[in-house]
């Protein structure tokens, strides 16, 4: 789209044109609910945050994009990828783009990236790394997670009805939440999660993991699960069938 439109669209920032081609904006760039929207310059530079949630025509990012802070794109229905060279410098939301089906190769977040909505996101890039949380509430295509999946804050995956399994070499910092997950038929040995392990109506899961370590509280209310392995160890409460959880369970608090 033309320079001048975008700027008239715009309801706070504008976009200038450097003389080697490029462009810029000094300030943040907001054109929230702009539904002609279709598409922005290449070689955009955003000095604060890209606000473009609702803008429901928009099909793609330009390449190159680099903002500064953070980007909005929540309800852009019409959204289907990111460019792969993306540069992001904290929080990234896609909550609500429903027809976006893949993200960029080892993509970067310093914050969080919420994904919640995304129902036709059916995977996730190899090397993906999140310093904040990532949200994928409501993925109900997302079959699998990547090896190396490393997240610093909380894992959030409820209701992902398709997800069968996580990855051997997951890495959460923070809680991690399973709820209504009703495929998930494992978890993997080894597994220690920082915060919470909700695995609430996890109905297909008949077993935990040897040497399984929860810091937190273990939900494992409304599963129909088999006796614990003796290595289990839990550092808050267990919520569950207590006929299946006494005995059964080292809590680290006495240790």
């Amino acid at each position: 789209m033309d320079i001048k439109e975008i700027n008239k669209m715009s309801k706070y920032g504008k976009i200038f044109q450097r003389e080697n081609g490029s462009y810029y904006c000094d300030k943040d760039l907001l054109l929230e609910g702009r539904t002609s929207l279709k598409s922005l310059p290449d070689n955009l530079e955003v000095k604060g945050g890209l606000i473009l949630r609702g803008c429901t025509s928009l099909e793609s990012l330009p390449d190159n994009l680099k903002v500064e802070e953070y980007i909005n794109l929540e309800g852009c229905t019409s959204l289907e990828s990111l460019p792969n060279n993306l540069e992001v410098g904290w929080s990234l939301d896609l909550s609500g783009c429903t027809s976006l089906k893949s993200l960029p190769n080892n993509l970067e977040v310093e914050g969080d990236l919420d994904l919640e909505g995304c129902t036709s996101l059916k995977s996730l890039p190899d090397n993906l790394k999140v310093k904040g949380r990532l949200d994928l509430q409501g993925c109900t295509s997302l079959k699998s997670l990547p090896d190396n999946l490393k997240v610093g804050g909380n894992l959030i995956l409820w209701g992902c009805t398709s997800l069968k399994s996580l990855p051997d070499n997951v890495a959460v910092e923070g809680c991690l939440w399973l709820s209504d997950c009703t495929s998930l038929k494992s978890l993997p040995d080894n597994l220690e999660v920082e915060g919470h392990l909700d695995l609430k109506n996890c109905t297909s899961l008949k077993a935990l993991p040897d040497y399984l370590t929860v810091n937190g509280d273990l939900d494992l209310q409304g599963c129909t699960l088999l006796p614990f392995p003796k290595t289990l160890k839990v550092g808050g409460i267990v919520n569950g069938d207590y006929t299946i959880l006494q005995n059964s369970v080292t809590f680290m608090m006495e240790e």
